[in-house]
C-alpha cells in the first residue's frame, strides 16, 4: 500500500512539473512571437564596454576606479559586474527587461566609478527599435564613453520592411 501511495505521489509530482513546463513554454512562445494579446514585451540590453582613460580622476574626486553600469526600465533595475581598477572595462553582459508600454517607457543608463556616478543618466526611447536588430547606443561621460546594445525581442518595426519614403539609391541599375 505504501509503495502504491509513493508511486501515486511521484506520478502527481511528474504531472505537475510537466504542466508547469508546458505553461512556461507557452508563455515563452507568446512572448517570442509578440502575440497581439500579450501586454508585455521583452528588451535585451547588453552592457558592452566603456573607455574613460582620458578622465582626470583627481579633478572628479574619484578614489575607486571600479567601473560598472546601472540600467533601469520603470521599476526594474540591473547592475553589471564591477571591473576592478579599470578605466576601460569590457562587460559584454546581457539582461532582459520586461516592457509594458513601448511608447512611453524609457531605458535609463548610469555609469559609476566606485560609488560615484560619472556624468548624467542617459535616457533612451524604445519606440524606434527594430524587431530582432541590435541597436548600438553610446553615452558620453567625462573622459570617454559607455557603449550598450538594445534589441527588441518581440516588438518594434519589422527589420525586413522597407522604411516609408526611403530612397532607392540603386534604382538606376
Amino acid at each position: 500500500a505504501a509503495a502504491a501511495e509513493a508511486a501515486a505521489a511521484a506520478a502527481a509530482e511528474a504531472a505537475e512539473a510537466e504542466a508547469e513546463e508546458a505553461a512556461e513554454t507557452e508563455a515563452e512562445a507568446a512572448a517570442n512571437t509578440g502575440d497581439a494579446e500579450s501586454t508585455t514585451f521583452n528588451l535585451e540590453v547588453e552592457a558592452t564596454a566603456a573607455n574613460v582613460k582620458k578622465l582626470d580622476c583627481e579633478a572628479y574626486d574619484i578614489v575607486k576606479r571600479d567601473s560598472w553600469v546601472k540600467i533601469a526600465l520603470g521599476d526594474q533595475e540591473w547592475k553589471s559586474s564591477v571591473e576592478e581598477n579599470k578605466l576601460d572595462p569590457v562587460w559584454e553582459q546581457r539582461h532582459i527587461f520586461t516592457v509594458k508600454d513601448v511608447n512611453t517607457e524609457k531605458l535609463e543608463l548610469s555609469f559609476f566609478l566606485g560609488e560615484k556616478q560619472l556624468g548624467t543618466t542617459a535616457t533612451y526611447n524604445l519606440d524606434g527599435l527594430k524587431k530582432g536588430v541590435n541597436t548600438y547606443k553610446g553615452m558620453a561621460v567625462p573622459g570617454g564613453k559607455v557603449d550598450i546594445s538594445l534589441r527588441a525581442l518581440n516588438f518594434g518595426k519589422d527589420a525586413d520592411a522597407e522604411e516609408e519614403g526611403a530612397d532607392d539609391w540603386m534604382s538606376f541599375v
